[in-house]
């Protein structure tokens, strides 16, 4: 009875084994075949794109980057000055109850 446990169990793991194996070569094959077909369209827009156009699109590229780079940091300027307002009360509370001991002393 112990040995058809154990086989049952064994056979189990293989088929697990066996399944990620498979799961993780057909991941790795779909990677492949997108990243083939990202070259593929990027060789067919430099091909059909005039010069003109490509640099319309960089400027277009450079003025997106502009703006969300200018974005990052106004919300870093934002991020900054809450954690100085947070500290800033942090002493300050920090400071009331000094005092109030110093009251109540």
């Amino acid at each position: 009875m112990g040995y058809i446990l154990l086989f049952i169990v064994v056979l189990v793991v293989v088929m697990l084994i066996r399944g990620a194996n498979e799961k993780k070569k057909l991941a790795e094959q779909q990677s492949y075949i997108t990243q083939e077909e990202i070259a593929k369209d990027m060789a067919d827009i430099v091909n059909t794109e005039d010069a003109s156009e490509r640099q319309g699109k960089i400027a277009e590229w450079n003025k997106e980057m502009e703006e969300k780079t200018a974005w990052l940091e106004a919300d870093t300027k934002r991020m900054q000055a809450e954690r100085a307002r947070r500290k800033a009360a942090k002493e300050a509370e920090k400071q009331a109850k000094i005092e109030f001991k110093n009251r109540n002393k």
